[in-house]
């Protein structure tokens, strides 16, 4: 005995060793005393935790299952039994209220001698002995257990203040350790699972689960845990039970945010976590808040009631924010390479676009863009004409219009999901996408992609339409330009040879011939000014970029009646838009060779002109009260207007219609298509 006692108080004077010493302890004492099982439970707030679990021939599953069965709550018979520090030598513990009934059937125990770890009056534990088969231990049995009890209680007491200082170093290391495998850029799943295997090195829990969340779509699309788990993901949030919620729910309103919340014997987190096998007295959930909202948890299960000591809770609370930051990091990393993605894409589109790339091939390049998402862009629908028209897309269905109009993605009967755009903040169109369970941040890139995808179509079309709008103005200031010249230069030419014939036709000295040949060039120079002025007419008020048809017509009507002395009466029947360019000069082409017509040879003394604008195409119609119009004849005159009136209509894929008016008069008519075929 004296040696084992000096063995022992050797180790046990190691006291940043205590585990160790008490399981050396352990060992003398089945060396000492016979019997077949030895257990050291140490007191901390009033329960008794397992220490160590030794059996004479050594199963490593004693301690397992010791570890399983939890604390022992001292109870007052056991606390009134340890009191006094004697040894409780108990024959048959079957039926024996200081021994748990689940130690006795785990452990196959008879008979037991039980004793305080006391020093200097302070219990710290207790020391038990089992013997597989009713054989009791005797007084001396008693003594040597004190004895050894006394030396064991010693090294505890030396040694718990060595433990606190050991357990935050072991702490602080595995935190640091979680910190390196958390660092690195990771998606969310490896950022579960390092979480998971940082919680085990830390704390040595019966479960440990990750359970990332999508709120969105209301589920649980990521569970990483230390033991199997049955239950396929994702797991829809309407799963877990309404009290489990309310019971969260009123803690953090407590609190007034998110927070580590034990939750307690719960069923539903015991199957789907398997706590109940793994000796799981209560659950621990700690929130994993990113970006201000809830994107998951970390729940811990602990075979201990009462749940961390301080150290232990800011350790676990540390290493959630280590994980919150992981996943921060993953999602804004995640985030900047859908965006560098996004802008690769949208230069490749306005490259395409450049070089007049039709609809399929713009759809080809963001199919590429999204391929490795799992989705494929199916079609397009955009509320601008000009722009649907421009990449030549089919007019939107009813339930594209309604996805636009509402802003929120609708489920398609053909199995496509239909995606608003906007353009400056409005309603732009939609994107026929097929894809099934897009997160949100899947949704933003695919809504960023189609909005791109607006941005460039409009830019394009808008830089189009300046360039047309430059080569418009500049036509318009080329024809005015032009107008002013001839007007000065041919113009007083023509009227310079009238003038002179007319005087030279008054001479005496001239035969009948001569004078004849005069009056001739006369009319002639006259007929010249007078088709010159008509040519000047349509140079300078023919429709130009910042002169809408209607507005050249009104200039058009107003020379033609101060010029002849015709009255010319101008009206204009629905809503008026800007039609193509070409629609709009051949429509004046005709309204000015109606008016020349009907000043130089009806003999009339009004003209009506009437613009109307109906949903798919134009008319013009001008109508004189004048001599009307004879057979088609050959030679200059009116028939040479229509043809050139008939030409300008097929140019521009419209009609013309020249018939007499019932009563006097012509009446010409022009039907146009709003755009051009």
């Amino acid at each position: 005995m004296s040696d084992h006692r000096e063995h022992l108080v050797g180790a046990l004077r190691s006291p940043l060793e205590l585990k160790a010493a008490l399981r050396l302890l352990s060992g003398i004492v089945l060396e000492t005393i016979d019997a077949d099982h030895v257990s050291i439970f140490l007191l901390e707030e009033g329960r008794l935790l397992p220490a160590v679990a030794l059996r004479r021939k050594p199963s490593p599953e004693d301690w397992q299952a010791m570890k399983a069965l939890g604390p022992i709550r001292l109870t007052q018979e056991r606390a009134e039994a340890f009191a006094l520090g004697d040894p409780v030598l108990i024959d048959d513990v079957r039926g024996n209220g200081l021994v748990p009934p689940e130690i006795t059937e785990q452990f196959i125990l008879r008979s037991m001698a039980m004793v305080a770890m006391q020093s200097d009056g302070t219990t710290c534990g207790v020391l038990a002995l089992g013997r597989d088969e009713v054989r009791p231990f005797d007084t001396h049995d008693g003594e040597m257990l004190s004895s050894l009890a006394t030396h064991a209680a010693r090294a505890v007491v030396e040694a718990r203040p060595f433990e606190s200082v050991r357990r935050r170093a072991q702490l602080q290391a595995a935190l640091a350790r979680g910190s390196a495998r958390l660092v690195e850029p990771l998606d969310d799943v490896e950022v579960a699972t390092r979480l998971v295997d940082a919680y085990r090195e830390l704390f040595d829990p019966g479960t440990c689960a990750v359970a990332l969340v999508d709120d969105d779509q209301f589920r649980m699309t990521t569970l990483v845990a230390s033991r199997p788990i049955e239950r396929p993901v994702p797991v829809p949030l309407a799963e877990v039970p309404l009290s489990l919620v309310r019971h969260v729910r009123a803690a953090w309103l407590a609190t007034g945010a998110p927070s580590p919340v034990e939750i307690g014997d719960e069923p539903w987190v015991d199957r789907l976590l398997g706590s109940g096998s793994a000796g799981v007295r209560g659950h621990l959930l700690l929130p994993l808040v990113v970006e201000e909202r809830i994107r998951g948890a970390v729940v811990l299960g602990l075979r201990r009631p009462g749940g961390l000591d301080p150290e232990e809770w800011a350790a676990a609370q540390t290493l959630a924010a280590m994980g919150t930051a992981a996943l921060e990091r993953g999602r804004l990393l995640g985030r900047l390479a859908r965006q560098v993605r996004q802008l690769e894409t949208l230069y490749r589109l306005h490259a395409d676009l450049a070089e007049g790339a039709d609809t399929t091939t713009l759809l080809n390049r963001l199919n590429d863009a999204l391929k490795d998402h799992g989705i494929e862009v199916a079609g397009v629908a955009l509320k601008d004409r000009s722009l649907a028209q421009y990449l030549r897309v089919p007019p939107p269905t009813s339930e594209e219009r309604a996805a636009w109009e509402d802003g929120r993605w609708l489920a398609s009967g053909d199995g496509t999901q239909v995606v608003p755009l906007s353009l400056d903040g409005r309603p732009a169109g939609v994107l026929r996408v097929r894809a099934a369970g897009l997160d949100l941040p899947e949704r933003l890139f695919v809504e960023a992609l189609g909005n791109g995808l607006v941005e460039v179509v409009s830019r394009t079309v808008l830089r189009h339409a300046l360039d047309e709008a430059g080569r418009a103005r500049g036509l318009d200031a080329e024809r005015t330009r032009l107008a002013h010249d001839l007007h000065d230069t041919v113009g007083q030419l023509f009227v310079t040879i009238h003038l002179l014939a007319g005087r030279l036709g008054v001479e005496e000295a001239l035969g009948f011939e001569q004078k004849a040949g005069l009056t001739r060039i006369g009319e002639l120079a006259a007929e010249g000014k007078r088709s010159l002025d008509d040519a000047i007419r349509a140079l300078a008020f023919a429709p130009a970029s910042k002169r809408p048809l209607p507005s050249a017509l009104a200039a058009l009507a107003r020379a033609v009646e101060e010029d002849s002395g015709i009255a010319v009466v101008l009206t204009i029947h629905g809503r008026h838009r800007r039609l193509p360019p070409e629609v709009e000069r051949a429509l004046y082409r005709v309204a000015h060779e109606a008016l020349a017509n009907a000043w130089r040879h009806s003999g009339c003394k009004q003209v009506r002109v009437a613009l109307a604008f109906a949903s798919s195409e134009v008319i013009l119609r001008v109508e004189d009260d004048g001599n009307g119009i004879d057979t088609p004849a050959s030679g200059p005159g009116p028939q040479m207007g229509l043809a050139s009136m008939r030409r300008a209509m097929g140019d521009a894929g419209g009609s013309l219609e020249v018939t007499n008016s019932r009563s006097k008069g012509c009446v010409i008519e022009a039907q146009v298509p709003r755009s051009l075929p």
